[in-house]
């Protein structure tokens, strides 16, 4: 039995934390340089990803690209493990669809208030998480059977295969959201921008 001390969180501690690593990379260069290479190469991954993610859920791709932005900065501030990419999650970018499909609940609103309630209920989720992380509750997550994490990934992939098929549609609008469902039309076999979609995606 061991006895972990549950980390405490205040400015002393942050600036304590700070101060402490700018002494560690002041003395180790060559660490600092992997963290620098290694932290471009993540940003440069996450940029197709986000945008990938954005269409997912159906959101402009700049919203994707400021919230992995600031994902990155904080996550990087206050957290973080060694080896651990923080990113954006294809499982919530599936979740967003619900709320921002033109065929959901909330398919009567516009787009603006689509993606108003979007961004507070991804403040609530992100409150939520913080909440079970200090409370320590992930230690529970190794009660989830095997079997239903790759039911859970399986139909992920489904789901998040199912929603790219929109990139082989297109819409005489200007924006391709503002397009309802029954006006988009499939692309076909003959036309150039297919094959330059599928080599894309």
């Amino acid at each position: 039995e061991t006895d972990e001390k549950t980390p405490t969180v205040s400015l002393a501690a942050f600036t304590e934390y700070c101060r402490n690593s700018a002494d560690f990379y002041k003395a180790d260069k060559a660490a600092l340089w992997k963290e620098i290479a290694s932290g471009l190469t993540v940003a440069v991954l996450q940029v197709p990803e986000s945008v990938a993610f954005s269409f997912v859920a159906g959101v402009d791709p700049a919203s994707g690209l400021i919230s992995t932005a600031f994902l990155g900065f904080i996550t990087g501030a206050i957290g973080g493990r060694p080896a651990m990419i923080s990113g954006a999650a294809g499982a919530m970018a599936v979740v967003a669809v619900s709320i921002m499909s033109s065929t959901g609940r909330l398919g009567h609103l516009p787009y603006a208030e689509r993606l108003a309630t979007l961004m507070f209920s991804m403040f609530l989720c992100g409150l939520l998480q913080m909440i079970l992380g200090f409370g320590r509750i992930a230690k529970f997550v190794r009660l989830i059977p095997e079997s239903a994490m790759l039911g859970f990934l399986n139909g992920l992939a489904i789901v998040i295969f199912m929603a790219q098929l929109t990139a082989f549609q297109s819409c005489h609008k200007e924006l391709f959201n503002d397009c309802d469902v029954d006006e988009r039309t499939w692309l076909g076999l003959g036309e150039g921008q297919t094959w330059i979609t599928l080599l894309i995606v």
